[in-house]
């Protein structure tokens, strides 16, 4: 059974000594990681979140093999090819070690705002360029 983070908050303050720590299940760190679990989850195949993202297939098959690491920007375009709620896109953001879509931050206010309203990438970088605002991603 999964614990949610207070229950191992809970258990790491009443451990006797660090050695507890060696029985967690941890998350894995790596996106490499997240992407395949979200493969499975997702029921889809890479080509298919590839083609969604419309990222380059050789730079996205090495982040799913884990031989290169995806930036941010990255991450962010595979969550629109694996079609990401909100909450999910910041799950996979915040495992893979990168900061969560934050409302407050406008450009993010825009990736927020396709993700709520089930856009695509093509859509939020029309959004994004109409504002003057980075792209996600331009490796194609």
């Amino acid at each position: 059974m999964d614990k949610n983070t207070s229950e191992f908050i809970n258990q790491i303050k009443n451990a006797d000594s660090s050695d507890h720590l060696n029985n967690y299940q941890f998350i894995p760190s790596d996106a490499a990681g997240h992407l395949k679990n979200l493969l499975k989850l997702k029921k889809t195949k890479k080509i298919d979140v590839i083609r969604r993202a419309d990222l380059n297939a050789s730079s996205a098959y090495q982040w799913f093999d884990g031989r290169r690491n995806p930036n941010r920007n990255a991450l962010i375009s595979l969550g629109f090819g694996f079609e990401l709620s909100l909450e999910e896109m910041n799950i996979l953001l915040k495992q893979s070690n990168y900061s969560q879509l934050y409302a407050k931050n406008k450009r993010d206010a825009y990736i927020i705002y396709s993700l709520l309203h089930s856009e695509n990438k093509s859509e939020l970088e029309t959004h994004l360029t109409m504002n003057n605002l980075e792209p996600l991603y331009e490796e194609k």
